[in-house]
Parts: structure tokens; C-alpha cells; sequence
């Protein structure tokens, strides 16, 4: 089965993020796809994702960054999360990935390199 993986907003049309994220899919040689996902209502998406074992993940844009927190089952303390990854079979898990502090331009433990 192939990975699924995915962006949600609302709108969404417009992003470029499925392109970006295929190319990498293919160039990697790894069996997955990426979709962009419009999402109403986010309370519903999520548990029908907990139910789909070959959903992996998706990043998340406007306006759900904020409102997703408390539909995960874990979350970053940095009151928005752009990353949400399956971890332990139907555990939530979101992060902020590459969240640069005002100060000094280091990248926090939320997920960053």
C-alpha cells in the first residue's frame, strides 16, 4: 500500500505543496503519495484519519493551525502546529516544524533541524 500523506486549509487550492512534496516522493523512491485536502470539518477528518493505517501524516495551513491542537493527542507548547504525524498506531502527534526563535535565529525542539 502506498503512504498517503496530505495538506489541509481551507482554501487550498492554491498550494504548491503537493507538487514539492511528489517530486521529493519520487526522486527518493519512496511509495507514497500527497494530496491537498480542504478541510470543514477538522473534528471529523481527524478521526477518520486515526481509522486509515495507510495515513501517515500532513502538514496543515490556514486557518487550522491553531484549531487542530486540541483534536491531537499530543501537541508543541508554541500554540500552533503546521506538522501532524501517526506515531503508535492511532496517536496524533503535532509539531511546528522549523520554528525559528525571534532571538539568535536557532531552531527549536518542536521539530527543527
Amino acid at each position: 500500500m502506498r503512504d498517503k500523506y496530505c495538506v489541509i486549509g481551507n482554501p487550498i487550492a492554491h498550494s504548491k505543496s503537493p507538487a514539492i512534496h511528489r517530486f521529493w516522493l519520487k526522486k527518493l523512491g519512496l511509495d507514497g503519495d500527497y494530496k491537498a485536502r480542504l478541510v470543514t470539518d477538522l473534528e471529523a477528518y481527524f478521526e477518520a484519519r486515526r481509522g486509515d493505517p495507510d495515513w501517515r501524516g500532513c502538514n496543515v495551513t490556514a486557518p487550522h493551525k491553531e484549531a487542530v491542537i486540541p483534536l491531537l493527542d499530543e501537541a508543541g507548547t508554541i500554540g500552533a502546529v503546521n506538522c501532524i504525524v501517526r506515531e503508535g498506531g492511532e496517536q496524533l502527534r503535532g509539531r511546528r516544524a522549523c520554528m525559528r526563535h525571534a532571538e539568535g535565529g536557532r531552531v527549536d525542539d518542536q521539530g527543527g533541524a
